[in-house]
């Protein structure tokens, strides 16, 4: 039952202008992301319009540790919320600027991406790799506040949907319901990683 009220968050399509219910599946995001990787961010700066309005932010980030689509030590370019560090490192979950353009084409956007009513006047302006789930797919991994060694990972449900199997230290007062856990937990960066690369085509 609590899966299948969590499903039917996650797969809601808002209509253009609204705001994306945030239910986020790692397996469906490991599946439908173009690129998947624990990266540093080396640049950021922001993407002004022509209009001398805001087209969100680009950074350029090397992969440490690749789960999808690149190779460590590969440099990317991706956008397009702002707030992220220079030197800082985040899991990140990404698709193509050209999927997610497809909506303003009449196409069906790919999972988990909400309408951006900017997308159409910013095309020419945009990273080719952009965030998904409004920015919730871009994780920061940070020192651990629970004993785990090294850097980590800190996730709480909502909005990140917590199975049960997935390793890494828990907060106590969370519960695990319909195999589920619902609190916060810790992984280390590197199993948070292998994790996800266990998730390409575990479904269907």
């Amino acid at each position: 039952m609590v899966r299948a009220v969590l499903a039917l968050l996650l797969v809601a399509t808002p209509l253009a202008g609204e705001a994306l219910s945030i239910v986020f599946d790692f397996e469906k995001a490991v599946q439908s992301a173009a690129v998947v990787a624990h990266v540093k961010i080396e640049r950021g700066e922001l993407n002004p319009a022509n209009d001398g309005g805001s087209c969100g932010a680009r950074y350029t980030a090397r992969v440490l540790t690749p789960v999808k689509g690149v190779r460590a030590g590969e440099t990317i370019e991706f956008g397009y919320f702002l707030g992220h560090k220079v030197g800082a490192e985040y899991v990140v979950f990404l698709q193509s600027r050209e999927s997610i353009l497809a909506h303003t084409e009449g196409r069906k956007p790919p999972p988990m991406v909400s309408p951006v009513p900017y997308l159409r006047t910013c095309r020419h302006f945009l990273a080719p790799l952009l965030e998904v789930a409004e920015g919730v797919g871009t994780i920061p991994v940070g020192h651990s506040s629970m004993g785990e060694r090294g850097a980590v990972v800190k996730l709480t449900n909502t909005p990140y949907l917590i199975p049960e199997r997935m390793p890494g230290t828990r907060m106590p007062k969370g519960f695990v319901a319909d195999g589920v856990f619902f609190g916060t937990q810790e992984t280390p960066v590197a199993q948070f990683c292998t994790y996800l690369v266990s998730l390409q085509g575990s479904r269907q």
